[in-house]
């Protein structure tokens, strides 16, 4: 993902639209959870970030999880020396 992408994830996310607030309080599963870390950092290969990406969009706490982890991943990145 570059970080066009990136940026236009964090600017949705961040918005506060209709289509990420007022989430309810839900957990997500372990899997689920490992494999949005591993899709912010960038390690999903091209055929499980197809898959992964459908059961992202239709999940607004999978959406918010992982604009928070791009968001991490970004932000120690970029203030690397």
């Amino acid at each position: 993902m570059d970080s066009r992408a990136i940026a236009a994830v964090l600017r949705f996310y961040f918005a506060g639209t209709d289509e990420v607030s007022g989430h309810a309080a839900e957990e997500l599963p372990e899997e689920l959870l490992i494999k949005l870390k591993s899709f912010a950092a960038g390690k999903l290969k091209r055929k499980e970030l197809e898959e992964f990406s459908q059961t992202v969009a239709s999940n607004n706490l999978a959406i918010e999880t992982l604009a928070l982890e791009i968001k991490q991943h970004w932000d120690q990145h970029r203030n690397r020396p």
